[in-house]
């Protein structure tokens, strides 16, 4: 039993989804609540975590986001919807789509291998980080079972994100514009988990 357990129960019994969210988010602050995050993903129907995306509140969008890819792994049709998200210009939203893309990889690791692969050619740079974050994680490279000699264990995503394509973006109106950094290069990205999920701790699992 851990934190995502107690915080599954807590879940089941809340009226109020977005109330319990908010005071347990563990915002403001240094760190937002991983753990309550995953749990949300493992119990929220569709409508519940469409109705946490509407809301526009950085933490309640994270929680449903990262539970498109639960649904995601379960056959829906949500790609398009994660794509967007990746353009967020909120950082903890773009996040949660790597965290998304991290539960399909689990779940079906070359389905995943080919959405990386795809993403890794799309004209935004945030699209294309969402790639490499999703999949540059060590607990999904290390597994073979979606590897074959033309779909490698480290997929082209890994090898195709390369800092001089990126072109600037604004990630919010007004604001100036800069060049994302890649979060991992490729030849450590099976060295660097993402800090999302180094953070989680014991709420890690597989789906």
């Amino acid at each position: 039993m851990g934190p995502c357990d107690d915080y599954r129960r807590a879940l089941r019994d809340a009226a109020d989804w977005a109330s319990y969210l908010r005071e347990h988010s563990g915002l403001p602050g240094p760190r937002a609540n991983l753990e309550l995050v995953q749990a949300v993903a493992d119990e929220g129907d569709a409508a519940r975590l469409d109705a946490l995306i509407d809301t526009d509140d950085e933490y309640l969008v994270m929680c449903g986001v990262v539970g498109l890819g639960r649904l995601l792994a379960e056959g829906a049709e949500v790609v398009p919807r994660l794509r967007r998200h990746a353009m967020d210009s909120r950082w903890r939203v773009r996040e949660a789509v790597a965290m998304a893309l991290q539960r399909l990889g689990d779940a079906d690791l070359p389905r995943l291998v080919d959405l990386a692969s795809d993403w890794a050619n799309d004209d935004h740079p945030l699209v294309q980080r969402a790639a490499v974050a999703g999949i540059c994680e060590p607990r999904l490279l290390k597994d073979t079972a979606g590897a074959s000699p033309s779909r490698p264990t480290r997929p082209p995503a890994c090898q195709r994100f390369v800092p001089s394509k990126i072109t600037p973006v604004r990630t919010s109106p007004g604001s100036p514009a800069r060049t994302p950094r890649s979060p991992v290069s490729p030849s450590s990205c099976e060295l660097r988990p993402s800090a999302a999920v180094r953070r989680t701790g014991g709420c890690r699992r597989p789906w």
